[in-house]
């Protein structure tokens, strides 16, 4: 163990005639940049000025599109809606038909007035009494089907569309559900069902 025990002792003793060294003579200089790895002026920017020009151009591409897409559904329910016509989601579903069959002709009504039998040829005085001309009842209307969209119901009676505040003869269309049609006219309220 004396060998180890000397060889520690050793290294821990400074020969008095060396000094330890000292860096503060060193000067540090700045390396010469290779000629291999010079840029030329301006080519860093270039690839990332490339691509944020090519994302510019895609947005603005898409937001061109986008533009034109919303413009046109816009003039399409315009179009529509000066028209009457409903289109896409607004489009009233069916609910029911009714197939509408044939439609009697009507009456044929005279204008001439008969004239009064003389009472003298002994017929009762009820029996001589000339019958008035009546008008002629419009014929009912019936409902043949309802096309209910909560937005803009709409129903056939008689043949023809109706919306509500529409005309149907002298009564005007108050309301519009999935089975019934409200008929108004001052006074007089018709409620049609679906049969």
């Amino acid at each position: 163990m004396s060998v180890a025990n000397d060889a520690l002792k050793s290294v821990h003793v400074v020969p008095e005639n060396k000094s330890p060294v000292s860096i503060s003579h060193l000067q540090f200089r700045p390396s010469a940049p290779s000629p291999a790895k010079q840029e030329k002026p301006g080519s860093r920017l270039t690839v990332p000025s490339l691509m944020y020009a090519f994302v510019l151009f895609t947005f603005l591409i898409l937001g061109v599109l986008l533009l034109r897409t919303i413009n046109h559904r816009i003039q399409v329910k315009a179009a529509a809606a000066q028209s009457g016509v409903v289109s896409g989601s607004d489009a009233p579903t069916p609910v029911a038909v009714k197939p509408a069959g044939t439609i009697p002709a009507p009456a044929a009504v005279s204008t001439a007035i008969p004239s009064p039998a003389p009472a003298s040829a002994g017929l009762p005085a009820a029996l001589t009494a000339t019958a008035q001309t009546e008008s002629p009842k419009p014929a009912p209307y019936k409902l043949q089907a309802v096309f209910y969209n909560p937005a803009k119901p709409a129903a056939m009676v008689g043949g023809k569309t109706v919306f509500i505040g529409d005309h149907v003869g002298l009564y005007r269309v108050k309301s519009i559900t999935s089975s019934t049609v409200t008929l108004e006219s001052g006074d007089q309220v018709k409620v049609l069902k679906l049969q």
